[in-house]
């Protein structure tokens, strides 16, 4: 399979602290062919429909739908690092993952997102005999053409997938965050994203109920950094994060699966208003 193994070379200065420590890393990565979520074949199709119904149909609707044409695909992985620090080498194994997006995005037709990369289950969760080993993600706010988007779902080992068929807003669970209004180059994540703790519904086809609940960043003892697009207009913060995870055959009903995971929740703010296009 193409792009299947990695290699990573890194020679320079970690940071910790006020301390520097030069070092000298190899890092191999080996992504699994059959662990792909792919979003254009994979998302939920009623519920795209309904996201893409909470909007207005007029002509300039048509319009930016079809400017914004992206492709994008997730899988999981592991791998090894060789560190030397000094005169010790000190091998690291490590899960990993691979996202890989193409297309046209005008960033400022979205108001929010939140992007989850490939979040290795332990132990996998078991839903009707299938073991379910990763659980990626993106619920997305498009200011003309969608609310409330919620494409992603839990992959098997081999490939196996259960599709989210709708989730809990983002206003509901980060209300301050996605209200929150700016200016190029000044961001909110810091201040919004502050509590560090959240929980949300995601439907899983149209049997089961997945209740995720996180702890994230710097309120947990975890790292966490913001960056920008280069016109400064739109904030990308993300963090490590915890994550438990529990499987139900209705919202309130007793749960059948749960396990739990480590990795990063990346939360997008658009800082200066929508594009509207037309």
């Amino acid at each position: 399979t193409p792009l299947q193994h990695w290699q990573l070379r890194y020679n320079g200065t970690l940071t910790n602290g006020a301390k520097e420590v030069p070092v000298d890393a190899t890092i191999e990565l080996d992504l699994v062919p059959e662990n792909v979520f792919m979003y254009h074949l994979h998302m939920d199709a009623m519920s795209m429909g309904r996201s893409l119904a909470s909007v207005p149909w007029n002509p300039e609707f048509f319009t930016n739908l079809r400017s914004q044409r992206q492709e994008r695909v997730s899988s999981l992985g592991g791998g090894l690092a060789t560190i030397q620090l000094g005169s010790e080498d000190v091998d690291v194994a490590f899960d990993g993952s691979r996202d890989h997006n193409w297309g046209i995005r005008n960033w400022r037709f979205m108001w929010r997102y939140i992007y989850i990369p490939p979040v290795k289950i332990t132990p996998p969760l078991k839903i009707a005999g299938v073991e379910y080993n990763s659980f990626i993600g993106s619920l997305v706010e498009y200011g003309n053409v969608m609310k409330d988007a919620a494409i992603g779902g839990l992959v098997s080992q081999g490939g196996q997938v259960l599709s989210f068929s709708g989730a809990t807003s983002m206003r509901k669970f980060a209300p301050q965050w996605f209200e929150a209004k700016s200016s190029p180059g000044v961001g909110i994540g810091d201040a919004t994203l502050a509590a560090g703790e959240f929980e949300l519904k995601i439907g899983l086809g149209l049997k089961y109920v997945l209740t995720v609940k996180v702890q994230r960043g710097q309120k947990f003892g975890m790292w966490q950094h913001s960056f920008y697009t280069p016109d400064k207009n739109f904030e990308i913060h993300e963090a490590l994060t915890r994550w438990q995870f529990s499987v139900a055959t209705h919202p309130e009903g007793d749960s059948v699966a749960s396990a739990t995971g480590l990795g990063m929740m990346e939360f997008g703010a658009n800082l200066v208003g929508l594009d509207n296009g037309g």
